[in-house]
């Protein structure tokens, strides 16, 4: 570059000198001619390499663009690995809905078929058990197992047919999304279960009336007592499931195919149900009493039919009996009139007996076509009578017998 004249004369010279001699050392300044030791401090600064040797490390440039396509990278893999994920759980709901809606078709159609075979099987079953109430009642336990066996063959065959059509497995399968499946199923087993428990007490009662009396006056009382259980276990599981069955039909009858299936009308097992009640709560009372080890009275009413009362006949004798751990202690047999003649009350009778008495007495007592009232009436009157009174003795209950 070159200078103005104009201010040349105030440069210096700037050339480097011709010579150039190094100056000495100032005497004060002492120099160090050897490197400083390090070696007392090699064990701390030691440097080791873990892996690949050091000249064989190739450096990659970690920068922002390669870092956000490594990320891009892997968001790309988890998202196409969820969008998978979620393909095939779509697939297998659908796989099950079909699965589902097909079995519900196939099991209508099942349903369907069978209904003619359900209603016939249903009918015979309530009509065998209609006859086998109507022969308890008349304690011919002969006709009662026989109608009780012919409502269990029938239920065996319909049964039969279900599981050859695969329909109790379906029902298994389907009971918690398709309620009236499993209201099949259960109304399949509750029928059996009160079969076989009505067949089971049907030949309890047959040995009560074949063994019964002869372990009463014998003194085995046990033996009577653990029959009477049976009975009443029996009875016990056959009205719960008699009442389980109600609640089923109840629920079918208002159910998609009521009007496929005509289920059976429900009023005779209602008063049946009833029926079940009264005998279930006699037999409670009964073998409360018959085990207990404290001695209990209870009167046995003979009743003449040839002479019309309400209750059955007139009562003309009667037997007081008296029975201790299930088995007679004592059995005595009078005339009514015997504790007649010792009542000290007098009671005015009902208006029709005033014609042939003034005194109402437990000969006439039995005057009201409910026998618990009538009962009830018989056994006040002969515990009012001095031939009890004085003996501190109560009647437990009452059972009447006529001559047939």
């Amino acid at each position: 570059m070159r200078a103005s004249k104009k201010n040349i004369s105030s440069l210096h010279d700037v050339r480097p000198p011709t010579s150039f001699e190094p100056k000495k050392p100032v005497a004060s300044f002492v120099t160090q001619k050897t490197a400083p030791d390090f070696g007392e401090y090699t064990e701390k600064l030691d440097i080791r390499v873990v892996g690949t040797p050091i000249e064989e490390v190739t450096l990659r440039p970690k920068d922002s663009t390669v870092l956000l396509s490594q990320l891009t990278k892997r968001n790309k893999t988890s998202s196409n690995s969820s969008i998978n994920k979620r393909k095939t759980r779509s697939k297998l709901r659908s796989i099950f809905l079909m699965t589902a809606e097909l079995a519900i078709v196939l099991y209508g159609l099942s349903l369907y078929n069978l209904r003619n075979s359900a209603r016939e099987t249903l009918s015979s079953v309530q009509s065998n058990l209609t006859s086998a109430m109507v022969a308890f009642r008349n304690f011919k336990n002969d006709e009662a197992g026989l109608s009780l066996k012919n409502a269990g063959d029938s239920l065996d065959v319909f049964s039969g047919k279900l599981k050859q059509r695969g329909i109790l497995g379906i029902s298994s399968m389907l009971g918690v999304v398709f309620p009236l499946a499993q209201n099949i199923k259960l109304t399949l087993e509750n029928s059996k279960l009160a079969l076989s428990n009505a067949i089971q007490m049907n030949d309890n009662i047959t040995k009560l009336k074949e063994s019964g009396l002869s372990y009463f006056m014998s003194g085995r009382g046990d033996k009577l007592t653990g029959i009477l259980q049976s009975i009443h276990g029996n009875l016990k599981q056959v009205v719960s499931s008699g009442e389980t069955l109600q609640q089923l039909s109840a629920s079918m009858s208002n159910s998609v195919f009521s009007r496929y299936i005509n289920w059976p009308e429900t009023g005779g097992s209602r008063e049946s149900l009833k029926e079940g009640y009264a005998a279930e709560e006699f037999l409670k009372a009964l073998i409360a009493s018959l085990t207990s080890n404290t001695p209990t009275h209870l009167l046995l009413l003979f009743q003449n039919p040839s002479e019309i009362r309400p209750s059955g006949g007139f009562l003309g004798s009667y037997a007081a009996i008296t029975t201790t751990g299930g088995a007679l202690h004592d059995l005595d047999v009078r005339d009514i009139y015997d504790p007649d003649g010792w009542v000290e009350t007098k009671v005015i009778p009902p208006k029709p007996l005033q014609a042939i008495t003034t005194n109402w007495e437990a000969r006439d007592a039995n005057w009201f076509l409910d026998f618990r009232i009538s009962a009830q009436k018989v056994l006040s009157r002969l515990e009012d009578s001095l031939f009890y009174k004085e003996k501190g003795i109560s009647f437990m209950g009452a059972i009447a017998i006529n001559t047939n």
